[in-house]
């Protein structure tokens, strides 16, 4: 009797210790991946290390008791599972942040663009309208576009040349034009215009072409970089890939102190307007 007693005693410890094993190894996992995504401070690592590690302690102590081992188990349990479902999203997040910071290509999109009551839903219901192109707006992608879509359409596309955009835009919308040809970062431009609102919300794409934009070269870095400097950041307001290339909407100057290690960040507006006293206020 007493010998069963004690294989049970030491088989609830076995199982106890288990649990605490398996509660060690999910937090070890989720704490090499908060160090992997270098977002949070030593200080804070440390502390949650500490933290995991007093958990451990209390739930070997609570395996001297029955009814305290089958808590600690549970427990043990419920905190492994939170540790991998932490270590799937910081996973997610870093995988997301790698994709960010590593897209070194920039793409152009060129769009075709009908009313938004036309009944052409792809380019081939469009084959015979007549597109209007810009001259003065990406031509060279355009050009990509028209070659592209006659590669497509096994056909020459009937093209009609604006050297203004806002002509163009007119045409389209009296009938004049079919369809027009336009990269898509220039519509949001065209429907600020007062008068012209209505190409944000009354064109329909129906198809578009994306160009790989040709790589620029990087300025190096200096060898003698100073304690303090100021970056120009840029960002654009689009929605799509990280690669698509649109206007710049965000402004902002970071100035860096490389001894404190701060940075402040001094965003400055895209868009204002200045009161000219020689013209009125105009």
């Amino acid at each position: 009797m007493m010998k069963n007693q004690r294989t049970k005693r030491i088989w609830y410890k076995l199982t106890g210790y288990f649990f605490i094993a398996l509660y060690a190894l999910c937090a070890i996992a989720f704490l090499t991946f908060c160090a992997d995504l270098h977002m949070f401070p030593v200080t804070y690592m440390v502390i949650a290390a500490a933290v995991f590690a007093i958990f451990g302690v209390i739930f070997a102590i609570m395996q001297e008791k029955f009814i305290l081992s089958i808590v600690s188990d549970i427990l043990c349990t419920l905190l492994a599972a939170g540790c991998i479902f932490g270590c799937y999203y910081i996973h997610k997040t870093n995988t997301t942040i790698q994709e960010v910071a590593t897209a070194d290509k920039q793409t152009d999109i060129v769009s075709v663009y009908v009313m938004k009551e036309d009944p052409a839903q792809s380019i081939e219901d469009a084959a015979d309208y007549s597109f209007g192109i810009s001259t003065t707006i990406d031509r060279k992608n355009t050009d990509k576009t028209v070659k592209k879509l006659e590669e497509t359409l096994g056909n020459t596309l009937d093209t009609q040349e604006y050297d203004n955009v806002f002509d163009m835009a007119d045409d389209l919308k009296e009938g004049k034009l079919g369809a027009i040809i336009l990269n898509s970062a220039y519509l949001g431009i065209i429907a600020d215009v007062e008068g012209y609102e209505w190409a944000g919300t009354d064109l329909r794409e129906i198809t578009n072409v994306a160009h790989e934009a040709e790589e620029e070269e990087t300025a190096a870095v200096p060898d003698n970089v100073p304690d303090t400097f100021i970056m120009y950041l840029s960002g654009i307001d689009t929605y799509g890939g990280v690669s698509a290339r649109s206007r710049s909407d965000v402004n902002i100057l970071a100035v860096v102190n490389t001894e404190t290690k701060n940075v402040l960040l001094l965003s400055t507006p895209r868009d204002y307007y200045v009161e000219y006293s020689v013209t009125g206020g105009a």
